[in-house]
């Protein structure tokens, strides 16, 4: 059999065992052996096709788009985002706003005033999504209800997605009732020892904060780093089982690892290859998921990734070429843009060009020949929870998936 084919079958079969177990519920427990003989199976078939020397990745892009345009529509999915605080109380290794860093940085923190009219300027170009995200700061969410309460009373057509990091469950339920529809909350790698030494946290705490901010409501995503130092084949492999366990079937994410002068020594390094690495998982999570929203990431641009010589398009081009459908439009006020880094910051942000105008996303829809769109997608209906469209879009794309195995 085919290595995609017997991908396919593989994750059609996974996803009826992790909803008939409960897995979107309890995604780090142990399933039963013959979901666990199955998972290790898919590792393997992951792990080939990522590590593959290039085979494999015609075909997988082009059925990777097939899905996208017949599922999400042949079209570039467009989100203004405004980026609130770089104040993080958390100290992940691979983030330039991480704790240790807070004594170099000059606090920045946008006011609800300035979010409300960051929201206007991209409402009056047509924009009718918004990004919220902030580093994992407490004093932001006072702010944000202010200015969530302000813009949804002025259009109440914006479609509103939040990431503020890990909060309590009574913060989720204010910001759910305040018009927040999703919440994203990436777990960056599912290797618990990993993910322990690179953000000083358990993965477990991570995956409930998940879970809490789907109880409130509000839908979730999540999604990984591709090429964290320490991160094995096999645990990029797992990033996706995990994705597939949780349910992050209407936002799900990858973006290549690139180092910074603001991390710590040992984490300032980048391995080669990551580039076509992240394109083909960008492609398996859209075979995994053909309703979500799979942003292409503006460090794919990055100078740091070694791309094939003779490229004539973007990285980010190129990650639309693979099967996602999304890129994120800036519209953080300038005085907090330039301080404010999940990449890097300051020169070094500007000069490796991870800040996404409209212009970059104009020059990525004629490069890929797709058209932008501004308006949020209807196909999952509002509701009060909105984990019941996260189930209805698994099941929605496991049939599809078996339909495509045959």
């Amino acid at each position: 059999m085919h290595l995609l084919d017997e991908f396919r079958s593989s994750w059609s079969t996974l996803i009826i065992r992790w909803q008939a177990e409960g897995c979107d519920q309890n995604p780090l427990m142990v399933p039963t052996p013959e979901t666990v003989s199955i998972e290790s199976d898919a590792v393997r078939i992951i792990s080939a096709i990522l590590t593959s020397d290039g085979r494999f990745d015609e075909e997988l892009f082009f059925s990777a788009r097939q899905i996208r345009d017949r599922h999400v529509g042949a079209k570039i999915d467009l989100r203004a985002v405004v980026d609130l605080s770089n104040r993080c109380r958390v100290n992940c290794g691979f983030c330039p706003m991480r704790r240790d860093n807070s004594h170099e940085l000059p606090t920045t923190k946008a006011s609800a005033d300035k979010i409300v009219e960051a929201s206007e300027a991209a409402y009056a170009l047509g924009f009718r999504q918004l990004f919220l995200q902030s580093g994992e700061d407490t004093t932001i969410i006072e702010p944000v209800l202010d200015a969530l309460h302000r813009i949804l009373a002025r259009h109440s057509d914006w479609h509103i997605i939040l990431n503020l990091g890990s909060h309590r469950l009574d913060v989720y339920e204010r910001l759910r009732a305040a018009g927040a529809s999703g919440y994203l909350i990436k777990h960056e790698t599912a290797n618990p020892e990993l993910h322990l030494k690179l953000r000083e946290e358990p993965l477990a705490k991570r995956v409930h904060h998940m879970l809490l901010a789907r109880q409130s409501g509000m839908y979730i995503g999540s999604g990984n780093i591709m090429g964290l130092p320490g991160q094995t084949i096999e645990d990029a492999a797992r990033d996706l089982l995990f994705l597939g366990r949780i349910d992050s079937s209407r936002m799900a994410s990858s973006a290549p690892f690139t180092s910074s002068h603001d991390l710590p020594p040992e984490l300032q390094a980048t391995e080669t290859g990551l580039f076509e690495r992240t394109l083909r998982f960008l492609a398996l999570l859209r075979h995994c998921f053909p309703f979500a929203r799979i942003p292409s990431t503006s460090n794919l641009d990055s100078p740091q990734l070694l791309r094939p010589e003779g490229l004539r398009k973007s990285g980010q081009a190129l990650g639309i070429d693979a099967g996602a459908n999304g890129i994120t439009v800036q519209f953080t006020p300038s005085e907090i843009e330039d301080q404010y880094g999940l990449y890097a910051r300051g020169a070094e942000k500007r000069q490796d060009g991870y800040l996404v105008r409209y212009e970059k996303a104009r020059l990525v829809s004629q490069q890929t020949g797709l058209p932008l769109d501004l308006k949020p997608r209807t196909m999952f209906a509002e509701s009060g929870i909105a984990r019941s469209a996260n189930g209805a879009a698994s099941r929605r794309m496991q049939g599809d998936m078996s339909s495509r195995a045959s």
